[in-house]
């Protein structure tokens, strides 16, 4: 067999080789390119659940929070009102005391 056909023979196992090798490549790169799809999918699931769990928990500490001033403020209130009602009771009193007694004629 002459020198030039063995290089042709050569070169056309070659090719196929190379075309073999390319055909697995791209079967292989389309699994890699699904399973990072598929990681894409979950790891966006993931992130929709933790600004969602993000989300309320904000708003339950901006509830509670809410709930705890209100009770303050409502316990200062009262605590006003009992207060006022001791100082119109020791005015009450004051009065009297300042009252002269009344004397019979």
């Amino acid at each position: 067999m002459p020198i030039d056909q063995e290089a042709r023979d050569a070169a056309s196992r070659a090719l196929a080789q190379i075309s073999a090798h390319e055909d697995i490549c791209a079967i292989r790169y389309q699994a890699i390119r699904d399973e990072v799809s598929g990681i894409r999918d979950e790891v966006s699931g993931i992130k929709g659940m933790l600004k969602w769990a993000g989300t309320t928990s904000f708003l339950i500490v901006v509830s509670l929070l809410g709930f705890l001033a209100n009770a303050q403020l409502e316990a200062n209130d009262e605590r006003a009102r009992q207060q006022q009602q001791m100082i119109d009771a020791l005015q009450e009193k004051l009065r009297h005391e300042q009252t002269p007694p009344r004397r019979n004629p």
